[in-house]
């Protein structure tokens, strides 16, 4: 990234971006104890923690501004390449 002169992390996102984010960071976080507060076993919160941060992290990678648009498939290609 910093051949296009992006020498941070958030950079590669917009405000509204950022906030989104930060946002589902925050709720995603809140989940997991939200589940273990609810009598849940640790390993379904563990579980949907980690689907969670799995989701929030193609979020970031596809909503970055760098993300590429590929035409055969007519898909975003994101940031950090095809997934």
């Amino acid at each position: 990234m910093p051949l296009y002169g992006i020498d941070q992390w958030y950079k590669l996102f917009t405000p509204c971006q950022l906030l989104a984010l930060g946002v589902f960071a925050k709720h995603t976080r809140g989940a997991r104890e939200a589940l273990l507060g609810a009598g849940y076993r640790d390993e379904w919160s563990e579980a949907v923690a980690a689907y969670l941060g799995l989701m929030l992290d193609r979020l970031a990678n596809q909503g970055s501004t760098i993300s590429q648009w590929n035409v055969g498939g007519e898909t975003i290609g994101g940031s950090h390449g095809t997934r």
